[in-house]
């Protein structure tokens, strides 16, 4: 967005993001200023790996259970970002967060 980048870069700030997808499992977190999670429910979870990998629910389990929980991480989390809505409330949710964190 713009508007935010040119706040930003007005108000002299620097916002790095860093997607890592372990934080939580590799002890990372406390290298962060702050730990964004994005949040589905189980089963939205599942039909994404479903979709994306090509394979079985039962193989989608598997992967989903060698992680942290996602309720442990969103409880963990500074932020949360709930991948279920649609990309333009999404979008509005952490630009409007950056904007009252970051820029007022």
């Amino acid at each position: 967005n713009n508007a935010i980048n040119n706040s930003i870069l007005s108000k002299n700030k620097n916002i790095f993001f860093y997607e890592a997808s372990l934080i939580y499992e590799t002890g990372s977190e406390n290298k962060f200023r702050e730990v964004w999670v994005t949040y589905c429910s189980r089963q939205y979870q599942i039909d994404r790996l479903i979709k994306r990998d090509n394979c079985d629910s039962s193989h989608a389990e598997l992967i989903i259970n060698s992680q942290l929980r996602s309720d442990i991480k969103k409880h963990k989390a500074d932020f949360i970002i709930d991948t279920e809505e649609d990309f333009g409330s999404i979008k509005k949710h952490v630009l409007s967060y950056i904007e009252k964190m970051y820029l007022s």
